[in-house]
């Protein structure tokens, strides 16, 4: 079963209340710009952090807010201009490399992401969101040993590191260690309980070590969290052929083609039909793989 790996959570940045629009302090331009992406308002809070980078050049933070600001608004070459400048005016602050190092992944070059996250963590050996970003890094290149100490060092860091849980859980499924898996993905879900990825992993792990109640409990779960989470469908159509209620097994199943993607859940698809021919034959064993 496929699972999702997490994506490492963007630093929380609060907001604190509006206040005019004429003040030309940069920190209250800064305060307003926040305000104005928490409504939506990309656009108008890059014009705010235009105006506070020119009220004050030597602030790290509003090239940072800027920079992020035209990530989300697709400006990738912009963006690298006003994050570099971050790192030039506070090179000690991991932030500014972290995002700089998002950016990098977003235009699809892992060298200068990578480059990045390390000056990050020369910065702040400690910053979790960094640990937490290359550890995938390494997982995606085949390096489970050193994305799972990354994730474990994380962890030790910021117990309630969310990202490094859940990301942890996943690579112990892809190892088969599923009594691993559930711990992390509960620890996970203990953080952030409406997960809905998170919890059908933990479902899916249930599954693999024959827990069919937990695994169904979770896949409700994460149904009811999100009702077209289309795999979760399918996993609970298995652990009810494991259990022999051959009609729910049957209606996840149907119900998983009607929301999954013909395209993109093909295999799954294929075989969603052939249990579905299975159970209602007689001949439901146990889990199928594609």
């Amino acid at each position: 079963m496929k699972k999702q790996f997490v994506v490492v959570m963007a630093l929380c940045l609060i907001a604190v209340a509006s206040v005019s629009y004429a003040d030309g302090n940069a920190e209250v331009l800064i305060t307003q710009g926040i305000n104005l992406e928490n409504q939506g308002d990309v656009k108008g809070a890059i014009r705010l952090y235009k105006r506070a980078t020119r009220a004050d050049p030597k602030n790290d933070y509003a090239y940072l807010r800027l920079g992020s600001a035209l990530r989300q608004d697709r400006q990738l070459k912009k963006s690298e201009a006003a994050l570099k400048q971050a790192t030039v005016l506070d090179p000690k602050n991991a932030d500014n490399f972290f995002y700089l190092g998002r950016l990098y992944i977003d235009m699809g070059d892992k060298e200068l992401a990578d480059a990045a996250f390390k000056s990050a963590l020369a910065a702040n050996p400690k910053h979790v969101p960094t640990l937490v970003v290359t550890a995938v890094m390494a997982k995606e290149r085949g390096d489970e040993a050193t994305a799972i100490a990354t994730l474990q060092k994380a962890i030790e860091i910021d117990p309630s590191a969310f990202a490094a849980h859940a990301n942890l859980g996943n690579i112990y499924m892809d190892k088969g260690l599923y009594k691993d898996a559930v711990v992390e993905l509960r620890a996970a879900l203990s953080i952030a309980p409406g997960e809905p990825e998170v919890r059908r992993n933990l479902g899916l792990a249930y599954l693999r070590l024959g827990e069919l109640d937990a695994a169904i409990r979770e896949l409700d779960a994460a149904i009811n969290t999100d009702p077209k989470n289309s795999l979760a469908y399918y996993n609970r159509g298995e652990a009810y052929a494991m259990k022999g209620l051959r009609g729910e097994a049957v209606w996840n199943f149907n119900k998983f083609m009607e929301v999954s993607d013909p395209v993109a859940d093909q295999k799954w698809r294929e075989n969603a039909r052939i249990r579905i021919l299975e159970i209602e034959g007689g001949q439901a064993t146990g889990i199928k793989k594609p």
